[in-house]
Formats: structure tokens, C-alpha cells, sequence
């Protein structure tokens, strides 16, 4: 049986202070750095980037092009790319924490409860993934901001170290509840 929530203890979770941590930090890195205005070299690397995109078209296929794409690409590429990336980075960090909220909530007593709080666990796992694949979609775009990513790699680094052992302490967590649960049938038997 589950523990009514009024008796549980509250207790500190490095994992879910870390997960709001990096939450924290991309939110302020999105509001601060994540502009190509401040980036005149980002804007030269998208101008010899669209310059050699248009350049693989053939000639047909320029023609049913309008005059001025390579002015169309460039004034419209940053605003879209940039509200895209960030949409989906706030989106990932929130889903990060609402999972580890969501299976830190469960104070498993039964194998389906830890079953659930497992697959919130993963979830959690998945999103930092995401995170990570992200900003690196990100510095291999913008190569300029990789000296703006640094202390968000060490909260994400250590953001996946800590989840990587609160599943193991559940791993060993569950083994004790499956055992348990064998000795309350042997008995009732």
C-alpha cells in the first residue's frame, strides 16, 4: 500500500534541485545569449550557408525560384530557427522537471508503483537526452555560442549522473519490494 501523502516526509532531491537548476539556467540562457543579432559571424556563416544551399539547384529549379529567396532566406531563416529551438528547449527542460516531480511523488510500496515511478524516471532521462541533442544541434549551428553553453553542459552532465543513480537505488529498491511481496504470499498461503 502506498503511503498516505499527509505522512510522508519531505525530503531534498539532488536530482529535482539540479533539474530546476538547469531549468533555471537555459530559461535565463534563452533570454540573455540566444540572439543572432550580438553575432555578426552568425550572419556571415547563414549568408556562405544559403549561398551554397541555392548553388545545388539546377538551373530550372532557380528559375521557378523567386528573385530575391537568398533575401527571403536570410531576413526569415534566424526568427524562425531561433523561436523554434527555444519553444522546444523550454519545453523539454519543463518536461524534465514535471517528470521527476511526477515520479518523486510516488512512494512506491508495491512493484506497479515502482513500475510507474520507473517510467516516469525514463521519461525524465529521454528529456535530458533531448536537452543535450539540442544544444549540440545548437553549437553546431551557431558555433559562437559554445563558450556561452559551458556551465549548462556541467548541469546536464550532472543532471544525467544523478538520475542514472536514483534508477539504480530504485533498481535495488525494487529487488526489496519483490522479495517482500513473495514473503506476504508464501505466508497467506
Amino acid at each position: 500500500m502506498s503511503v498516505p501523502k499527509h505522512k510522508r516526509n519531505e525530503s531534498k532531491l539532488d536530482v529535482q534541485i539540479n533539474a530546476e537548476n538547469l531549468r533555471d539556467a537555459v530559461y535565463v540562457w534563452c533570454i540573455k545569449d540566444f540572439g543572432y543579432n550580438k553575432y555578426p559571424k552568425f550572419i556571415k556563416i547563414l549568408n556562405s550557408n544559403i549561398e551554397q544551399y541555392i548553388k545545388q539547384f539546377s538551373e530550372a529549379d532557380k528559375f521557378l525560384m523567386p528573385e530575391d529567396t537568398n533575401k527571403f532566406i536570410q531576413a526569415n531563416y534566424p526568427d524562425w530557427f531561433i523561436k523554434h529551438i527555444r519553444t522546444q528547449l523550454l519545453d523539454y527542460c519543463d518536461d524534465l522537471v514535471v517528470n521527476i516531480i511526477s515520479a518523486n511523488a510516488i512512494y512506491p510500496r508495491l512493484t506497479f508503483e515502482i513500475d510507474l515511478r520507473r517510467m516516469y524516471q525514463d521519461k525524465a532521462q529521454a528529456a535530458i537526452a533531448k536537452i543535450q541533442n539540442k544544444f549540440n544541434q545548437i553549437i553546431n549551428t551557431m558555433p559562437e555560442l559554445i563558450n556561452r553553453y559551458g556551465t549548462i553542459r556541467q548541469l546536464i552532465l550532472r543532471q544525467n549522473s544523478l538520475l542514472k543513480g536514483w534508477k539504480a537505488s530504485d533498481v535495488r529498491l525494487r529487488k526489496d519490494l519483490i522479495k517482500s511481496e513473495l514473503t506476504i504470499t508464501q505466508d497467506n498461503i
